[in-house]
């Protein structure tokens, strides 16, 4: 409790506290917007293989009637 009452290691700690925090802004946003992009690339190739199976599924179904 005796450091509490010293402003220099209060100060200290503050300082620390925002370094790591300003740290792990620095590596989490780049990081956020890479996964929100691969994310997006994703979901779009999905969206492309379902079609693609989609038609795929219809004309085998068109084969077996003939």
């Amino acid at each position: 409790l005796a450091q509490l009452n010293d402003a220099g290691a209060v100060a200290a700690g503050i300082s620390q506290a925002l370094l790591t925090t300003a740290g792990g802004l620095i590596v989490s946003v780049p990081t956020l917007l890479a996964y929100s992009f691969f994310t997006t690339k994703v979901n779009g190739f999905i969206r492309e293989i379902e079609s693609a199976s989609a038609v795929l599924i219809e004309a085998f179904s068109a084969m077996e009637r003939y």
